[in-house]
Formats: C-alpha cells, structure tokens, sequence
C-alpha cells in the first residue's frame, strides 16, 4: 500500500504535466525506433557492399561505402580501409 501513495504523491505533484510527459515518452519511444530501424538498415547495406569480390562495383559504390562507413562509426572506417587496400584503391 506505501508504494501505491508514493506513486499517487509523484502523480499529484506532478498535476497536469503528466500529460506532457506521457505524450513525450511517445514521441521519444518513436524517434528511438527510427533511430534503431535506420542504423538496422545501414548495417546490412554496408555488408552487402563490402563483401563484394569485383574491383569494380566496390569502386562503383565507394561513395556510399564510405558514407556508411562514417555513418555507423570508426569500426567501419577500419573496414573500409581494409578493403581499399585489399583492391589497391588510393584515396
């Protein structure tokens, strides 16, 4: 019963910004799941590129290799790299 007065005293103290809180919890959750699905997304089309075996379509999607490269952070930096210089490409 102590936890339920505890929670009744934060909501009346709160009054009516329980509302605001409520709808921007909503949109938090919402953007967090943008976020998560964008970086899913880019995760699996760096992979698909990257593990080409021709010279020239990794050449032909450098440009969006690179950019998602720097998107998802310095680990694929690493293996953009790595692959560059696995094909001999200069920058």
């Amino acid at each position: 019963m102590k936890n339920n007065e505890f929670l009744q005293d934060i909501f009346k103290g709160l009054g009516n910004y329980i509302y605001w809180l409520f709808i921007g919890m909503i949109v938090l959750t919402i953007a967090s799941g943008w976020i998560f699905g964008d970086l899913i997304i880019s995760l699996n089309k760096f992979k698909k590129l990257i593990d080409t075996t021709s010279k020239a379509t990794f050449v032909r999607n450098q440009n969006e290799i690179e950019e998602l490269g720097w998107k998802l952070g310095p680990k694929y930096h690493v293996i953009v790299n790595e692959r560059k210089r696995k094909f001999r490409i200069r920058d």
